[in-house]
Parts: structure tokens; sequence; C-alpha cells
């Protein structure tokens, strides 16, 4: 999951079946069949810049309460 922040506000889950993407400013929610081929260059891309990851990015690990 990641959740992009204004102006675009939107939150992507990838279930390894299915995406959703929720986008707050329309109320609505999105799900499309999850495809490796369209994801694939994601964590490239993110992995590309690990210097500036969170600057970038507000990471938080599943054991962290926020």
């Amino acid at each position: 999951m990641w959740e992009y922040k204004a102006p675009r506000d939107e939150k992507v889950i990838v279930n390894g079946t299915d995406t959703w993407i929720y986008k707050k400013s329309q109320k609505q929610a999105v799900r499309t069949r999850f495809s490796k081929e369209a994801y694939s260059q994601v964590p490239i891309a993110l992995l590309n810049n690990l210097e500036n990851l969170r600057a970038d990015f507000d990471i938080t690990l599943l054991n962290e309460t926020r």
C-alpha cells in the first residue's frame, strides 16, 4: 500500500491479485486486476534513488504505529 498526499490524495493497495485505487476527492475506489508487467518498474523507480527515499515518502514499517 502507498498513499499519496495533496494534491493527488490517492491511496493505492496491491494485494497480489487486485489493485485498488481510492481517490478521496472523488470518493471513489477503482479495482483492477493486478498485472506484474504494469508494476514491474515500480520497485526499480523506488530503488533508483535510495538517498532521497525518506525525503520523498513517509515510510512506516508494519510493526510501527502512527
